[in-house]
């Protein structure tokens, strides 16, 4: 049985209490101002919370523009943009959803940016387990290196 909450539904009449805005960052990590595509997610700060320590912070920290909006500001690189919604999936189920497409290397490397990002370590755990089970040999190792690099680093899958 579904939960009656959840970020996908209708804000309105599932509870909704904040707002993601999500957009693609510059060169720099900076709001891109040439860009003007965002994405807003309607979501429940017991959920964030709960997993993410960015989030938990910033549900507590009563300052600043974003708290009286009750909205949350990010600019990401692409593909951490496009991988948003499976990262709501991830911490609402707190797990990979079976209706998520399958998860290629590009979404995985995406993932694992946004757990170092937004602080969520049980999602930088699965997807260190994702890319250990994938990794069949050199090829494979290098192929997810090749992706984390653009993403600022490459560390922890080297440590893999």
């Amino acid at each position: 049985m579904e939960s009656n909450i959840h970020w996908r539904r209708d804000p309105d009449d599932f509870y909704s209490d904040w707002k993601v805005i999500v957009g693609l960052q510059d060169k720099d990590g900076e709001e891109n101002k040439e860009e003007k595509d965002t994405a807003t997610y309607n979501v429940h700060r017991v959920f964030l919370s709960g997993k993410s320590k960015f989030f938990e912070t910033q549900f507590t920290t009563k300052v600043g523009k974003e708290t009286e909006f009750s909205t949350t500001r990010l600019f990401l690189p692409e593909g951490a943009c496009e991988a948003f919604p499976l990262f709501l999936n991830f911490i609402y189920s707190g797990g990979f959803a079976s209706d998520d497409a399958v998860l290629d290397s590009d979404k995985v490397i995406a993932l694992h940016h946004l757990s170092d990002r937004l602080l969520v370590p049980s999602l930088k755990e699965a997807t260190m387990k994702k890319m250990k089970h994938d990794m069949k040999g050199p090829d494979d190792a290098v192929g997810y290196c090749m992706k984390a690099l653009g993403y600022g680093g490459m560390e922890e899958i080297l440590d893999y």
